[in-house]
Protein backbone atom coordinates (compact mmCIF):
# COMPACT_ATOMS: atom_id res chain seq x y z
CA UNK A 1 0.00 0.00 0.00
CA UNK A 2 1.35 3.46 -0.82
CA UNK A 3 1.85 6.03 1.88
CA UNK A 4 -1.07 8.46 1.78
CA UNK A 5 -0.60 11.95 3.17
CA UNK A 6 -3.53 14.04 4.32
CA UNK A 7 -3.44 17.77 4.74
CA UNK A 8 -1.32 17.69 7.89
CA UNK A 9 2.42 17.59 7.20
CA UNK A 10 5.17 15.81 9.08
CA UNK A 11 6.20 17.22 12.47
CA UNK A 12 9.53 18.38 10.98
CA UNK A 13 7.58 21.10 9.16
CA UNK A 14 6.82 22.83 12.46
CA UNK A 15 10.51 23.52 13.03
CA UNK A 16 10.24 26.29 10.44
CA UNK A 17 8.15 28.34 12.89
CA UNK A 18 10.52 27.92 15.86
CA UNK A 19 8.90 29.03 19.13
CA UNK A 20 6.68 31.68 17.60
CA UNK A 21 3.86 29.42 16.54
CA UNK A 22 1.71 26.56 17.66
CA UNK A 23 0.29 24.23 15.02
CA UNK A 24 -2.41 21.74 15.87
CA UNK A 25 -4.32 19.41 13.52
CA UNK A 26 -8.06 19.99 13.64
CA UNK A 27 -8.92 17.47 10.93
CA UNK A 28 -6.94 15.52 8.38
CA UNK A 29 -6.99 18.44 5.94
CA UNK A 30 -6.80 21.35 8.41
CA UNK A 31 -3.91 23.14 10.04
CA UNK A 32 -4.22 25.77 12.73
CA UNK A 33 -1.51 28.42 13.01
CA UNK A 34 -1.41 30.60 16.12
CA UNK A 35 1.16 33.35 16.35
CA UNK A 36 1.77 36.65 18.13
CA UNK A 37 2.51 39.90 16.33
CA UNK A 38 4.32 42.77 18.01
CA UNK A 39 3.20 46.41 17.97
CA UNK A 40 6.64 47.95 18.42
CA UNK A 41 8.34 49.35 15.34
CA UNK A 42 11.54 47.66 16.42
CA UNK A 43 9.82 44.29 15.94
CA UNK A 44 8.93 45.00 12.31
CA UNK A 45 11.41 42.47 10.99
CA UNK A 46 10.14 39.84 13.44
CA UNK A 47 6.58 40.31 12.17
CA UNK A 48 7.81 40.28 8.59
CA UNK A 49 9.63 37.02 9.18
CA UNK A 50 6.55 35.41 10.72
CA UNK A 51 4.35 36.56 7.83
CA UNK A 52 6.82 35.15 5.33
CA UNK A 53 6.90 31.79 7.11
CA UNK A 54 3.09 31.69 7.16
CA UNK A 55 2.99 32.48 3.44
CA UNK A 56 5.39 29.57 2.80
CA UNK A 57 3.28 27.10 4.77
CA UNK A 58 1.95 25.30 1.69
CA UNK A 59 5.41 25.22 0.16
CA UNK A 60 6.87 23.72 3.32
CA UNK A 61 4.17 21.04 3.33
CA UNK A 62 5.41 19.92 -0.07
CA UNK A 63 9.04 20.36 1.00
CA UNK A 64 8.64 17.98 3.94
CA UNK A 65 7.65 15.21 1.54
CA UNK A 66 10.29 15.96 -1.07
CA UNK A 67 13.05 16.22 1.53
CA UNK A 68 12.10 12.84 2.95
CA UNK A 69 12.42 11.08 -0.39
CA UNK A 70 15.55 13.00 -1.33
CA UNK A 71 17.18 11.70 1.84
CA UNK A 72 15.89 8.18 1.16
CA UNK A 73 17.61 8.21 -2.21
CA UNK A 74 20.83 9.61 -0.78
CA UNK A 75 20.96 7.03 2.00
CA UNK A 76 19.92 4.13 -0.22
CA UNK A 77 16.70 3.49 1.72
CA UNK A 78 14.58 2.30 -1.20
CA UNK A 79 12.00 0.45 0.89
CA UNK A 80 9.88 3.54 1.38
CA UNK A 81 6.43 3.24 -0.13
CA UNK A 82 5.35 5.71 -2.77
CA UNK A 83 3.85 8.88 -1.31
CA UNK A 84 0.35 9.72 -2.51
CA UNK A 85 -0.62 13.34 -1.85
CA UNK A 86 -4.16 14.47 -2.85
CA UNK A 87 -3.21 18.13 -3.02
CA UNK A 88 -6.37 19.28 -4.87
CA UNK A 89 -9.80 17.93 -5.71
CA UNK A 90 -9.35 15.18 -8.32
CA UNK A 91 -5.61 15.90 -8.53
CA UNK A 92 -2.83 13.93 -6.85
CA UNK A 93 0.95 14.00 -6.50
CA UNK A 94 3.05 10.82 -6.34
CA UNK A 95 6.66 10.77 -5.09
CA UNK A 96 8.98 7.76 -5.00
CA UNK A 97 12.71 7.17 -4.52
CA UNK A 98 14.70 4.82 -6.75
CA UNK A 99 18.33 3.78 -6.86
CA UNK A 100 19.51 6.65 -9.03
CA UNK A 101 16.58 9.09 -9.04
CA UNK A 102 13.51 10.54 -7.37
CA UNK A 103 10.34 10.56 -9.43
CA UNK A 104 7.56 13.11 -8.88
CA UNK A 105 4.31 12.66 -10.80
CA UNK A 106 1.47 15.17 -10.84
CA UNK A 107 -2.01 14.42 -12.12
CA UNK A 108 -4.03 17.39 -13.32
CA UNK A 109 -7.53 17.87 -14.67
CA UNK A 110 -8.51 20.05 -17.63
CA UNK A 111 -12.03 21.41 -17.83
CA UNK A 112 -11.89 22.39 -21.51
CA UNK A 113 -10.86 20.45 -24.58
CA UNK A 114 -8.99 23.54 -25.74
CA UNK A 115 -6.90 23.39 -22.58
CA UNK A 116 -5.76 19.87 -23.47
CA UNK A 117 -4.56 20.98 -26.90
CA UNK A 118 -2.71 23.97 -25.50
CA UNK A 119 -1.17 21.88 -22.71
CA UNK A 120 0.25 19.42 -25.25
CA UNK A 121 1.87 22.26 -27.18
CA UNK A 122 3.12 23.86 -23.97
CA UNK A 123 4.51 20.64 -22.54
CA UNK A 124 6.30 19.78 -25.77
CA UNK A 125 8.77 22.55 -24.99
CA UNK A 126 9.48 21.01 -21.57
CA UNK A 127 9.81 17.55 -23.05
CA UNK A 128 12.41 18.86 -25.46
CA UNK A 129 14.10 20.65 -22.58
CA UNK A 130 16.06 17.50 -21.76
CA UNK A 131 18.48 18.70 -24.45
CA UNK A 132 19.46 21.50 -22.07
CA UNK A 133 22.41 20.48 -19.93
CA UNK A 134 21.40 19.76 -16.35
CA UNK A 135 17.64 19.99 -16.91
CA UNK A 136 15.48 17.21 -15.40
CA UNK A 137 13.53 14.92 -17.68
CA UNK A 138 9.87 15.89 -18.06
CA UNK A 139 7.26 13.52 -19.49
CA UNK A 140 3.66 14.32 -20.35
CA UNK A 141 0.96 11.70 -20.82
CA UNK A 142 -2.70 12.22 -21.62
CA UNK A 143 -5.57 9.85 -20.70
CA UNK A 144 -3.25 7.05 -19.56
CA UNK A 145 -0.96 7.15 -16.50
CA UNK A 146 2.82 6.86 -16.88
CA UNK A 147 4.58 3.52 -16.61
CA UNK A 148 5.35 4.05 -12.92
CA UNK A 149 1.64 4.13 -12.09
CA UNK A 150 0.31 1.51 -14.45
CA UNK A 151 -1.38 -1.34 -12.64
CA UNK A 152 -2.47 0.93 -9.79
CA UNK A 153 -5.89 2.45 -9.14
CA UNK A 154 -5.30 5.94 -10.48
CA UNK A 155 -7.72 8.18 -12.31
CA UNK A 156 -7.86 8.04 -16.11
CA UNK A 157 -10.00 9.85 -18.64
CA UNK A 158 -10.11 12.29 -21.51
CA UNK A 159 -9.63 15.30 -19.23
CA UNK A 160 -6.83 13.89 -17.07
CA UNK A 161 -3.11 14.24 -17.77
CA UNK A 162 0.05 13.25 -15.90
CA UNK A 163 3.29 15.22 -15.66
CA UNK A 164 6.39 13.29 -14.60
CA UNK A 165 9.60 14.87 -13.29
CA UNK A 166 12.67 12.63 -13.11
CA UNK A 167 15.09 14.17 -10.62
CA UNK A 168 18.67 12.96 -10.40
CA UNK A 169 21.01 13.55 -7.43
CA UNK A 170 22.41 16.72 -9.02
CA UNK A 171 18.91 18.22 -8.88
CA UNK A 172 18.51 17.84 -5.12
CA UNK A 173 21.95 18.61 -3.77
CA UNK A 174 21.76 20.79 -0.68
CA UNK A 175 22.72 23.97 -2.52
CA UNK A 176 19.95 23.61 -5.14
CA UNK A 177 17.36 21.58 -3.23
CA UNK A 178 15.20 24.51 -2.15
CA UNK A 179 15.14 25.92 -5.67
CA UNK A 180 14.07 22.54 -7.08
CA UNK A 181 11.22 22.25 -4.58
CA UNK A 182 10.08 25.82 -5.29
CA UNK A 183 9.92 25.14 -9.02
CA UNK A 184 8.20 21.76 -8.88
CA UNK A 185 5.49 22.38 -6.31
CA UNK A 186 4.16 25.41 -8.25
CA UNK A 187 4.36 23.80 -11.69
CA UNK A 188 0.70 22.81 -11.80
CA UNK A 189 -0.41 26.40 -11.23
CA UNK A 190 2.28 27.58 -13.65
CA UNK A 191 0.89 25.32 -16.39
CA UNK A 192 -2.76 26.30 -15.96
CA UNK A 193 -1.85 29.99 -15.67
CA UNK A 194 -0.03 29.97 -19.00
CA UNK A 195 -2.86 28.06 -20.67
CA UNK A 196 -5.31 30.76 -19.57
CA UNK A 197 -2.90 33.48 -20.71
CA UNK A 198 -2.54 31.79 -24.11
CA UNK A 199 -6.32 31.61 -24.54
CA UNK A 200 -6.70 35.26 -23.51
CA UNK A 201 -4.01 36.28 -26.02
CA UNK A 202 -5.64 34.29 -28.82
CA UNK A 203 -9.03 35.83 -28.04
CA UNK A 204 -7.58 39.36 -28.02
CA UNK A 205 -5.92 38.74 -31.39
CA UNK A 206 -9.16 37.37 -32.82
CA UNK A 207 -11.10 40.40 -31.59
CA UNK A 208 -8.48 42.75 -33.03
CA UNK A 209 -8.56 40.97 -36.40
CA UNK A 210 -12.37 41.05 -36.44
CA UNK A 211 -12.30 44.80 -35.80
CA UNK A 212 -9.93 45.27 -38.74
CA UNK A 213 -12.15 43.20 -41.02
CA UNK A 214 -15.19 45.29 -40.04
CA UNK A 215 -13.31 48.48 -40.88
CA UNK A 216 -12.38 47.10 -44.32
CA UNK A 217 -15.97 46.02 -44.99
CA UNK A 218 -17.30 49.42 -43.96
CA UNK A 219 -14.90 51.13 -46.34
CA UNK A 220 -15.97 48.78 -49.15
CA UNK A 221 -19.64 49.75 -48.96
CA UNK A 222 -20.69 51.50 -52.19
CA UNK A 223 -21.88 55.03 -51.79
CA UNK A 224 -25.57 55.61 -52.68
CA UNK A 225 -25.98 57.22 -56.14
CA UNK A 226 -26.67 60.89 -56.10
CA UNK A 227 -29.94 62.06 -57.61
CA UNK A 228 -29.42 64.14 -60.77
CA UNK A 229 -30.72 67.66 -60.45
CA UNK A 230 -33.23 68.70 -63.10
CA UNK A 231 -32.47 72.07 -64.65
CA UNK A 232 -34.95 74.15 -66.59
CA UNK A 233 -34.12 76.57 -69.41
CA UNK A 234 -34.81 80.08 -68.33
Amino acid sequence: MPLVYGGFPEPTLLVAFLVHSLSLPIAITDLLLLTMLYNDYECYYINFGLARKAALLKRNCFASIFNKYFECQRSGDLNQQRAVVPYRDNETMYVSADKDRVTAIFSTTFQDEDDIILSKIFMQAFTEGRKVHGAPSVLFTHREPPLELQGTKVATGDHIAYITFVLFPRHFEFKVRDHTINMIHTFRNYLHYHIKCSKAYLHSRMRARTTEFLKVMNRAKPEPPKKAEKKTIS
